[in-house]
Parts: C-alpha cells; sequence; structure tokens
C-alpha cells in the first residue's frame, strides 16, 4: 500500500491538453463557423457531444506521447472539452455583445432536451438579477455520458487573489433518476472535484520530479473554501439513461472561468486559475 506521498509522486497523472478555437460571427450574430484544433493523448472526443447548431464545424485532435504516465480522470477528456467549448462561447457572445445565457439558446435546437436544461439552470440561479459589486454570474452546459449538464457559478475574487465560489447551480437531464439522492451527491460531488481543481491543483515537475507530495502542497479545495450554497435540479425526460457519477464535473470550471470574467473583466485560458482573475 503506497503513503499520500508515495501517490502523489508516482502515480499516473490527469492528461496535460491545448486547444486552439476559431469562430466567425454572422451579420445576424450568430456563429456561422467554428473550428477547435486541440492536442490531447488518446481519444479526446468519443464520450462529448458538441451541442450547438452551427453550419460549418471542424474539430481536429492531435495526439501525442506524454513523456509523463498519464491516465483517465473523472469526467475523462469531457472536462477539457468542455473547458473549451464553454469559455470559448462566452468569448463569442462577448464580441457579439450579447448576454451568454441568451447567446447560448440561440445556437441551441428549439424545443430540445438542451434548451430546456439550459433554461431551467438560468432560472434557478436568477439568471439577470443583481449581484453584489464585484461578484460574477457564469454558466456552462456540457453533455458527456449521454448526460446533459447546464452548471451556473456566482464567484468573487478575494484579497490575495484567490477566487471565492459563493453559490452554484447544477440542472442534469440524464433520462431517467433511479436513486435520487446518490445521483444528487454524484452530480454535487463531481461539481466540487471540478472547482477544486480548476481554481488551485497542480502537479509540477523539476528535474524529472514531482514537486508535491501531500496535501501542503497540492492544494484541494477545503470546506471553508467550498459554495456555501450547492443547488442540483433533475429533470425527468425519459430519454436513454446517462451516466451520472461524471457529468457533473466538466460545466464547473467553464462556469467558473466565466463568473471570474463577469466579476473582474478577465479572461482566463489557462487551469488551474490560482490568482489569475487578481486586479
Amino acid at each position: 500500500v503506497w503513503s499520500r506521498e508515495e501517490e502523489v509522486r508516482h502515480g499516473t497523472y490527469r492528461p496535460q491538453s491545448s486547444a486552439q478555437l476559431k469562430a466567425t460571427l454572422g451579420k445576424d450574430g450568430k456563429i456561422s463557423a467554428w473550428r477547435t484544433d486541440y492536442v490531447q493523448s488518446g481519444d479526446a472526443e468519443g464520450e462529448t457531444s458538441f451541442i450547438y447548431a452551427i453550419p460549418a464545424t471542424s474539430r481536429r485532435h492531435f495526439s501525442y506521447q506524454s513523456n509523463q504516465r498519464d491516465g483517465p480522470w473523472r469526467s475523462v477528456n469531457s472536462t477539457q472539452i468542455g473547458f473549451y467549448n464553454e469559455s470559448f462561447i462566452d468569448e463569442l457572445a462577448q464580441a457579439a455583445g450579447e448576454d451568454p445565457y441568451q447567446f447560448r439558446r440561440k445556437h441551441l435546437a428549439a424545443d430540445s432536451r438542451h434548451l430546456k436544461v439550459l433554461d431551467t439552470v438560468a432560472k434557478r440561479a436568477g439568471w439577470g438579477t443583481p449581484l453584489p459589486e464585484g461578484v460574477g454570474r457564469g454558466i456552462a452546459i456540457v453533455e458527456s455520458f449521454g448526460t446533459i449538464v447546464a452548471e451556473v457559478i456566482e464567484a468573487t475574487v478575494r484579497e490575495d487573489g484567490s477566487p471565492q465560489v459563493l453559490k452554484a447551480w447544477a440542472v442534469v437531464d440524464c433520462g431517467t433518476t433511479v436513486n435520487p439522492l446518490n445521483a444528487e451527491a454524484q452530480i454535487a460531488g463531481g461539481m466540487v472535484m471540478g472547482l477544486s481543481s480548476a481554481i488551485g491543483e497542480a502537479i509540477t515537475i523539476d528535474k524529472g520530479a514531482v514537486v508535491q507530495s501531500n496535501f501542503n502542497d497540492y492544494n484541494i479545495l477545503k470546506l471553508a473554501g467550498a459554495p456555501a450554497v450547492i443547488d442540483v435540479h433533475f429533470i425527468e425526460s425519459g430519454a436513454k439513461m446517462g451516466g451520472i457519477g461524471e457529468p457533473g464535473v466538466p460545466p464547473a470550471s467553464p462556469a467558473l472561468a466565466n463568473a471570474l470574467f463577469a466579476a473582474t473583466g478577465k479572461r482566463i485560458r489557462t487551469l488551474p486559475l490560482m490568482t489569475q482573475a487578481k486586479a
């Protein structure tokens, strides 16, 4: 049995990933073309759906062989793809001069499950209502493993530059919920895990060796830093049953980054964000 220090320094790690995204806005303010080129080890596309209705899309995956030992992480590759797509569409909404929630609506099929999930989370989170000064609200929606999850995050920035997540909402359509309490725990836990990795979890290498060793230098989200309010709601659509253990993770990091942009005007494109939102 490995000690925690042995596991942190000699285990397998979440795959590194990088992407370039480009898009064109038409005269009607809608996206007319979208292109994603991303580098990631393994098959990085299979479990994540591209949900937006855009006339021309290109998504190219370039695989690489890492010199580190990497392996599957909760939600596998959907967490990276979700961060790329849902951060970028927020940037496109800003370029179009539109509200991020309403901009997403324009690119989802009418009467679709996705639109219902998005509308429900916006309503439950009070999207568009006034917020205290220095607090921002961000939204993201990702379909992965056959389940649609939309999340809204309210966040601010502490004096030391680190983010503080205040409230979080999630609306889920996994088809049919069999065990509601367990499903709620899976989504809430996935959201907190996604926020923790986005905020401060990092493995760094020095002269070929992992620097971190335990919780004193590997920063996971503690109870005091977790959202004071976590609201999880399920839509019983009767659709084919999807997964529940992983889909809560991917929307968390882009929803947080989008909330921090709303609060500070600073766009975050690299994770973990640490103190990137510091004024």
